[in-house]
């Protein structure tokens, strides 16, 4: 199953407008082509899911509050997740599912801990 990159994409635009985030400064930044980073912000580029996250991570560093803008945009006013849990499980790689799991055991030991904090007091 393909993850639907037009949401993503969305996100991405409307963040680096936000930000004013010029493609040059971007292409500069990475090395990538003006054509290739107008494809990806047309929705016709098609990077990899951790291409793109690494792409997001670089423009956060170059216009802090980046992250926050593009995951805003993606969450929308529901704070629904956009793609379904099924869909974003099966887009990661290996080493990306590992990673997911491990922050969710970290985050169910934070709970488990909090919960026996409230108990103990």
């Amino acid at each position: 199953m393909k993850l639907n990159t037009s949401i993503l994409n969305e996100a991405f635009r409307f963040a680096m407008t936000a930000t004013q985030l010029k493609n040059l400064e971007l292409c500069e930044a990475t090395g990538r082509s003006q054509a290739w980073m107008s494809n990806l912000r047309n929705g016709k580029g098609n990077p990899g899911i951790r291409d793109f996250m690494e792409l997001v991570m670089l423009c956060e560093e170059m216009r802090p509050g980046f992250f926050e803008i593009f995951a805003r945009k993606l969450i929308g006013e529901s704070r629904r997740l956009t793609v379904s849990p099924e869909e974003l499980v099966n887009s990661l790689d290996s080493s990306e599912l590992g990673a997911l799991m491990h922050a969710m055991g970290n985050r169910m030991c934070d709970a488990s801990n909090r919960k026996d904090d409230l108990i103990a007091s």
